[in-house]
Order: C-alpha cells, then sequence, then structure tokens
C-alpha cells in the first residue's frame, strides 16, 4: 500500500533524499516499498514529516491519504479533498448557526 501512496508523491529519485531527511537508512525504505517490511508507525511519522516537508505538502492531509489508502481507495487524493470539502461545510454550517443565533440575540434586545 505504501508503494501505491509514494507513487502518487514522490518521481524518481526522490525517495532517497526523503529517507535521509527523515533519519531512516534509504534500503529500510526500499523494503518497506517494495513490501518486504513494514515500517513502524513512529518510522512512518519521521517519514511523512520528511515528506512533508520536502515536497510542501499538509502533514495532516497525508496521514489521511494514507489512511484512504489503506482501506483500498481507488482515488485516495479525490477522496481527501471531498473529506476536506465536507469538514469545511460542516464548519461553514456551524459558523452561520452561530452568527443567526447572535443576530437573533441582538434583535430581541
Amino acid at each position: 500500500m505504501l508503494k501505491k501512496f509514494l507513487k502518487n508523491h514522490l518521481v524518481h529519485g526522490e525517495l532517497k533524499k526523503i529517507a535521509i531527511r527523515a533519519g531512516i537508512h534509504q534500503n529500510s525504505v526500499y523494503a518497506w516499498v517494495k513490501g518486504r517490511n513494514q515500517p513502524s508507525v513512529v518510522s512512518l511519522i519521521w517519514f511523512f514529516r520528511a515528506l512533508s516537508e520536502i515536497k510542501n505538502k499538509d502533514y495532516v492531509l497525508l496521514w489521511i491519504e494514507y489512511l484512504f489508502t489503506l482501506e483500498g481507495s481507488k482515488d485516495a487524493n479525490k477522496e481527501v479533498q471531498e473529506w476536506l470539502q465536507s469538514q469545511r461545510n460542516k464548519d461553514q454550517e456551524t459558523y452561520d448557526k452561530e452568527e443567526s443565533g447572535q443576530a437573533t440575540e441582538s434583535n430581541l434586545r
């Protein structure tokens, strides 16, 4: 699954640079990609932090996309964008309700 995820974020030669930035031996990362080993959560944290810094991508959204990938999503990036938009819509609805509640209170005064 990591190979599928990284294919969407890296071009040739970047894996080594990110592994070095994360403080992980590049052979360990190659073994993850090949499916010979599974990374620990701590190693993934370091790796995703480095990926986020080097590729200028949001760290939290990388994790969310990775979770969608693990769940078998065909287009994890699209699902992340849809999820993010739904969160924005909920936030806007909450804001609108709060604003209308404040407007109602000021009308009562």
